[in-house]
């Protein structure tokens, strides 16, 4: 017949401070809720439209200046469009469409959208929503996202013709 031991009875402290983190070495996390202030500039930055197509836009924080991290603020965003902003909505893994697949300095290059200039702008520039700033600036910044975008895609198209007119890579078809 088989014993049975006494149950233990519950620890009175918790074992290791249960994930509580006490010797003060580790930064506090900075992600607090946005004031009133920053929740009425985030509203007129949706407003605006993504910057690269002009659809309805999302907030993003910009975190770097394309070299370096940058602590997340809520002074520093921009609007863009889920396609434009997330990773999850690339069309390709190979392609990516988004700043978070081509990071900053990628979107920078590819769309011509200096997006921690522009949010530096933008909060300068928050008390005077009917600044130029919000409507012609973020105009001239879409064409120069377009044509910096048509570039990209007759790059590519380019890239492909290549590949295909290499000798040696033709088809058994073509030889005959």
């Amino acid at each position: 017949m088989l014993r049975r031991s006494p149950l233990k009875p519950k620890r009175e402290k918790p074992r290791r401070n249960e994930g509580r983190v006490t010797h003060g070495r580790m930064k506090e996390k900075a992600s607090r809720d946005p004031n009133t202030e920053e929740r009425a500039f985030h509203k007129l930055v949706r407003s605006v439209g993504c910057l690269v197509c002009g659809r309805p836009a999302t907030i993003h924080h910009v975190t770097s200046d394309g070299h370096k991290r940058i602590a997340r603020s809520h002074e520093r965003v921009t609007p863009l469009c889920p396609q434009h902003h997330q990773k999850v909505f690339d069309p390709k893994d190979a392609d990516p469409i988004s700043v978070e697949g081509l990071t900053h300095a990628g979107f920078t290059a590819r769309y011509g959208v200096d997006l921690l200039k522009w949010a530096t702008d933008a909060w300068e520039r928050r008390e005077t929503p009917e600044h130029p700033f919000w409507s012609d600036g973020v105009t001239r910044l879409r064409e120069v996202a377009r044509v910096s975008e048509l570039k990209h895609k007759a790059a590519g198209e380019r890239e492909r013709t290549n590949k295909r007119a290499q000798p040696g890579l033709s088809s058994a078809s073509e030889e005959r």
